[in-house]
């Protein structure tokens, strides 16, 4: 459905959660730095969530750090949930749950597919963040930007002859 590795960044991917995560909680509450392990919260179900953008393989020392923020604070959420842009792996489930055993909190890992599902019921989301060609073609007509010369790849470059056709049939 959509590549979360297009985000590129820490930043662009806390944006995007934050957005995916304020049009499926009505009372979701994002934080910003320093947040102490917390990147946003929900009251209404008392769920704490942290976004993570490894560059490589999400670190346990990363991961673990941030859980004992935490448990550190004195009252800990009903619910933890690790939003991560690709699939959650076994191990990292496991380095999650060692770290709360013994506590009341239940934990999660989302992933693409748990976001993709979001995606799914929040479209508004996806086209801000994943726009189609399509749209982003239309979005820079609307800024007064017209196409260019370079703007297509190769295969979806078109003569002189359809570009005049085009344009004519544009302007009609």
């Amino acid at each position: 459905m959509v590549n979360l590795l297009e985000l590129r960044n820490g930043g662009r991917f806390e944006a995007f959660c934050k957005a995916l995560l304020i049009e499926q909680y009505p009372r979701f509450q994002a934080f910003s730095a320093p947040d102490s392990g917390v990147d946003g919260y929900d009251d209404l179900n008392d769920t704490v969530f942290q976004f993570y953008f490894p560059e490589g393989a999400p670190r346990k020392d990363k991961i673990v750090a941030d859980i004992r923020k935490v448990l550190a604070s004195g009252a800990p959420p009903k619910a933890w949930i690790l939003i991560l842009p690709k699939a959650t792996t076994p191990l990292q489930t496991g380095w999650v749950n060692a770290e709360f055993a013994g506590t009341p909190v239940t934990t999660a890992i989302w992933g693409k597919t748990e976001i993709e599902k979001l995606l799914r019921r929040h479209a508004r989301v996806q086209a801000e963040f994943f726009p189609t060609e399509v749209r982003k073609v239309i979005q820079r007509l609307a800024k007064g930007k017209k196409p260019c010369f370079g703007d297509a790849e190769d295969w979806q470059a078109i003569s002189a002859d359809e570009s005049h056709e085009l344009r004519e049939f544009i302007s009609k």
